[in-house]
């Protein structure tokens, strides 16, 4: 038990990845495609070469590796484990210094956007901060006075230079995807289409995966978070909801962010301040309708259980059901039908999310007796059915609207 709580502590203490290499071969395999960007400039973060390191370190000692793009990691033995603490980088980003590491190892200037993400998404951190931490953890954990000697490991530096083909898959395309989704995002926030807007930050997680090298930190998670909120404020601002009640929706979620602890929760999270913004649009967008169209949609949120049909709309309106729906068409770009199965599917949504009734109890409260019919029309809307949109966000009810 001693060695995960170590590990936790160095985590927390230096910001940076502490990995133990168990099944050498196995995690090897992993932290190269986690940290590695070429591997054939960074040979030491290879897998064949932390394997090697593993079977021929010894105890006691604190070895760093240091390789050619500019990051290094300690790797020590303890308690018969092996630990790797990082990768880590000493300095701070130099686009100036970016291009000369490029230069001195043979790859492309258009090499250099992609190197620079990969680069600064690592903690800039002093080598010897680090070694003292790592000694006090073990002296005090595992009761250990025998002091641990530092030795860098050299030897591996003089490699070839690869090819630019050889190096790591980051490129402008995926940063462009990543963009775009964003964008995509955007829109939707300012057309109050919450489900275009899960989906566009779908594509944009999925893009950021790809084009991005680091590891998981809390912070990243934080990061991810504030970056969505600051994006999709400035798009419900945009689409006329009033600042306060913006600023009223970040606070709150920026308040929620502080309890993310994973992944997990953070995108629960991101979708959950989707949800609220974009129903923030939607209330600026149904203020702007005419008087006709606003007693509509207000009719049809507070009738949502009961039989809903335009010709009765129409007729308590006191006016043609031909001239309502064309009204209805034109202000809100939905038919009435097809509003009604919108509201209805986010009302369920809702209930799926943040109650334990019975599906088939939602389904005749939402205004479909059918249960059947309101599986399909679920499925319809959200691309999933009912029970499986509950299994996948039931969770982020602890999030309250």
């Amino acid at each position: 038990m001693q060695v995960p709580l170590m590990m936790e502590l160095l985590t927390n203490l230096l910001g940076i990845p502490v990995t133990e290499l168990t099944d050498e071969e196995r995690s090897c395999t992993q932290f190269e495609r986690s940290h590695c960007f070429s591997a054939q400039i960074q040979v030491q973060l290879t897998a064949p070469a932390l394997e090697l390191f593993c079977q021929s370190i010894k105890e006691h000692c604190l070895y760093e590796i240091h390789d050619r793009l500019g990051l290094r990691g300690i790797l020590f033995r303890t308690d018969k484990r092996t630990i790797l603490a990082g990768p880590y980088v000493s300095e701070e980003w130099s686009d100036a210094r970016g291009q000369e590491i490029l230069i001195r190892n043979g790859l492309p200037a258009k090499q250099l956007i992609p190197y620079k993400l990969y680069y600064c998404s690592y903690q800039v951190s002093a080598t010897a901060d680090i070694l003292h931490c790592i000694r006090a953890a073990v002296k005090t954990l595992f009761e250990d006075k025998t002091p641990y000697r530092y030795q860098a490991i050299a030897g591996l530096h003089d490699q070839p230079s690869p090819a630019a083909e050889d190096v790591h898959p980051s490129n402008f395309e995926q940063i462009l995807a990543q963009y775009e989704a964003e964008n995509d995002m955007i829109r939707m926030v300012r057309k109050g289409d919450t489900e275009g807007a899960k989906k566009a930050k779908q594509r944009a997680v999925a893009a950021s995966a790809e084009s991005t090298l680091h590891y998981v930190t809390r912070e990243n998670i934080l990061a991810g978070v504030s970056i969505t909120r600051t994006l999709i404020r400035k798009a419900a601002e945009s689409a006329g909801v009033h600042p306060a009640v913006v600023d009223a929706i970040s606070r709150e979620y920026e308040q929620k962010a502080a309890d993310c602890k994973d992944i997990a929760q953070g995108r629960r999270l991101t979708d959950a301040m989707l949800e609220a913004y974009c129903a923030a649009v939607r209330t600026v967008q149904k203020e702007n309708y005419s008087p006709i169209v606003r007693r509509t949609a207000d009719y049809i949120q507070m009738h949502l259980s009961s039989p809903l049909r335009s010709g009765k709309i129409a007729s308590m309106l006191g006016i043609g059901q031909t001239q309502l729906e064309r009204l209805f068409k034109a202000e809100t770009g939905s038919t009435i039908t097809g509003y009604v199965a919108v509201q209805r599917c986010r009302q369920a949504a809702e209930l799926l999310r943040s109650t334990s009734l019975n599906i088939q109890d939602i389904s005749g409260y939402v205004g479909y007796p059918d249960n059947n019919y309101f599986v399909k029309v679920f499925k319809t809307q959200y691309h999933m059915t009912p029970t499986e949109y509950r299994r996948r966000y039931q969770s982020i009810s602890s999030f309250p609207k």
